[in-house]
């Protein structure tokens, strides 16, 4: 049935009963705005984008370059320009519109350094340019990535995939190219490490010496390790019959005796670390004086002023990591799980749940409410973008940028960041890749990659010092 219909009077069923008219309170303004707040929150959480309502991202830190539309399994910036992307286990090359440079048929390809990339084809390993061509052929069983005009090769090795991504070589000789492809050094030895455009570190039947790039010795294989102690003085660290010493390479002579056990790092603001007979770690200056006592189950080297050292606490059942300034002042207690170095003034750390960042001070910039958290990518000179993860998964949406002082960038809305070279950052939002740009973005120019950082329980290498205008940083390479 249609039409209207009204409630019956039972005593007078004939009559229609006359409509009440109320009265409608109207909505004040206030009300009406948390109303639609309600709404959006409401509309928020079913899409699966909730976030902390008053932390926005600042679109004065990134602009699209390309919403996501690009249809692989990963992409990543790899200098000069240049997008690596893969599909189906094959890799290729695009520029930041999206056009292909080189198409999918490399089994992988490396990040460009000095303007080449190494590239694995068809089992042999080579290397392709900013151009989608094969600079150097892909003849070989194993390659490296160039460094100061060098790259190491082989022609016998055995190559493994790392867990975390990318290869490794076991067994082989190794030799040197240039980047022409001409041969400079015969693959002899059994690992070659370049130095600079002049040296190189070699092994050999189980000891280190250097040659330089004619052949001609300039340290003897006499060495059970061979480490940079200063290279602008000229100074390498050596290990021989379980004891180091500092030697001065032009002129082969022991610059300070072999008292200590092992140093770890080269000279990094006047300052070295290493290890007594009792196993503890302490600091001395290019003197040999020593400057922090020899108390640390742990020690890294100086970088901006501060060092991270470690204790074992509760019968050396956990170690806690702290940092000390220049005289040894435990300027940051130790009570972290885990703490990295300063970087514009903010240092990662782990509270034994979460991640969060400090500041020299102390003081908790950003909270530790975080599964994952990196500030140590390029983002140019003195500047800092910070990827998170959250714990709690949004349809898989679990990534976000923070700015240095906390503040939300990019939401944790996407499936995957990867933070890459030039400024790019790729971003995968509901199964396809975009591609955002730094603004002001300004390169870090040459630096010098000086070693290793930290290694986490897989071994894949997590942070390296480098050294560009006579200072010391460090930097995420994954």
């Amino acid at each position: 049935m249609n039409g209207n219909y009204y409630p019956v009077d039972v005593e007078n069923p004939g009559k229609k009963p006359e409509p009440k008219n109320k009265k409608i309170k109207k909505l004040s303004q206030p009300q009406i705005k948390w109303i639609a707040v309600i709404i959006l929150i409401v509309i928020a959480l079913a899409s699966g984008t909730f976030f902390i309502i008053n932390k926005i991202r600042n679109p004065e830190l990134l602009k699209v370059v390309l919403k996501p539309t690009l249809d692989y399994d990963g992409v990543y910036s790899c200098g000069e320009g240049m997008l690596r992307v893969y599909k189906d286990n094959k890799f290729g090359l695009i520029d930041k519109t999206g056009k292909t440079v080189a198409p999918l048929i490399y089994n992988y390809i490396e990040a460009f350094s000095e303007g080449l990339a190494v590239a694995l084809k068809d089992g042999k390993w080579g290397y392709i340019d900013a151009k989608g061509e094969e600079a150097i052929p892909c003849i070989y069983a194993y390659a490296r990535a160039f460094n100061n005009g060098f790259a190491t090769i082989s022609n016998d090795a055995e190559v493994k995939r790392r867990a975390g991504g990318g290869y490794f070589r076991t067994g082989g000789k190794t030799g040197i190219i240039d980047k022409t492809g001409n041969l400079v050094i015969p693959a002899i030895y059994d690992s070659l490490v370049v130095i600079d455009e002049n040296l190189i570190i070699i092994y050999q039947d189980g000891k280190w010496g250097i040659i330089d790039r004619d052949g001609d010795t300039v340290l003897p294989l006499i060495y059970d390790g061979i480490n940079y102690f200063n290279k602008d003085l000229y100074l390498y660290s050596v290990w021989k019959d379980g004891k180091t010493g500092v030697i001065d390479i032009r002129t082969g002579e022991e610059v300070n005796p072999s008292m200590y056990d092992e140093a770890i790092y080269d000279f990094t603001e006047e300052m070295s670390a290493v290890q007594q007979e009792n196993g503890k770690w302490g600091y001395v200056n290019e003197k040999g004086e020593t400057v922090a006592p020899f108390i640390y189950n742990e020690a890294y080297c100086f970088i901006d002023g501060y060092a991270v050292v470690s204790y074992y606490f509760e019968n050396g059942s956990r170690n806690l990591y702290g940092m000390i300034d220049k005289t040894g002042r435990e300027v940051i207690p130790c009570s972290y799980k885990e703490l990295y170095p300063f970087k514009n003034g903010l240092a990662k750390a782990h509270d034994g749940k979460k991640y969060g960042m400090i500041n020299e001070k102390g003081e908790t910039v950003v909270p530790f409410n975080y599964n994952y958290i990196n500030p140590y990518y390029d983002c140019g000179k003195d500047a800092t973008l910070i990827k998170v993860v959250e714990n709690q998964r949004l349809r898989g949406k679990h990534s976000g940028i923070l700015d240095k002082n906390g503040a939300v960038a990019m939401p944790v809305i996407y499936n995957e960041i990867v933070f890459g070279k030039d400024g790019l950052i790729t971003f995968l939002k509901d199964g396809l890749w975009g591609i955002w740009e730094i603004n002001n973005y300004q390169p870090l120019g040459k630096y010098e990659t000086v070693r290793t950082w930290k290694y986490n329980d897989k071994g894949e290498n997590l942070l390296t010092v480098i050294k560009r205008d006579g200072k010391y940083d460090v930097m995420s390479v994954n």
